[in-house]
């Protein structure tokens, strides 16, 4: 049996969904909720290796912007916390907010900065459950799997012919089972707000490269 950690964003609600309509596959994975980081899980759950999912820093801050604008709706309803509820009266973009950390004006840069911090799924990128890319490597012999978002059904298809689970899954396009971000909306991020992202997600872009690396290792194995 592995865990898998829930690092928000990256497919893992529509993972367990998938797991849960496969029977071979039920028992295979514990999913663990959204406080558990991989050195915790590891220390709870020293028997068992690690799997998780892993997403572009830059998708992911826009894609956890827009969760918590909607307070996870419709397939959650999640009230924002006071400081949520100042950040986005502040802005309505994920855009805004990013070009907002680099600007002249301090009151709205420490907002942008402010914002960063509280918005949920913003503020807890890669780095909150993986900690450090000297972290994933020193880990790397309990960490059995890494999803990549972008290619998750694959990925998926991948770890259960890995466990002797041969039966396929067809994916599932339903937006609401996916919780994925309404394609209205707007992902544009400017050249100001690109530069400001890779300055602000620094060490969770270095842990993304780590896991890519990984993963072409030990997905294949």
């Amino acid at each position: 049996m592995y865990f898998m950690l829930h690092i928000g964003k990256t497919g893992g609600t529509y993972t367990q969904h998938l797991f849960s309509s496969i029977p071979a596959a039920r028992n295979l994975v514990r999913f663990l909720d959204h406080q558990f980081t991989l050195e915790a899980a590891l220390d709870r759950f020293p028997q068992q290796k690690a799997v998780f999912a892993i997403r572009d820093p830059l998708d992911l801050f826009t894609s956890g912007f827009y969760s918590r604008m909607r307070k996870g709706q419709p397939r959650h309803c999640v009230p924002w916390s006071a400081e949520e509820t100042i950040a986005f009266a502040a802005f309505q973009t994920p855009n805004q907010l990013a070009e907002a950390l680099s600007s002249p004006q301090s009151e709205l840069r420490d907002l942008a900065e402010f914002s960063m911090r509280s918005i949920y799924h913003v503020a807890r990128c890669l780095h909150f459950y993986l900690r450090s890319a000297a972290f994933v490597r020193q880990s790397r012999s309990r960490i059995s799997f890494i999803l990549r978002q972008e290619a998750l059904d694959e990925d998926i298809q991948r770890f259960l012919a890995k466990n002797g689970i041969a039966a396929a899954h067809t994916p599932i396009s339903d937006d609401l089972v996916r919780h994925s971000t309404p394609a209205h909306m707007d992902r544009t991020l400017s050249p100001t707000a690109v530069r400001n992202l890779t300055v602000w997600h620094k060490v969770d872009l270095e842990i993304y490269g780590e896991c890519r690396a990984l993963a072409s290792e030990i997905n294949a194995a």
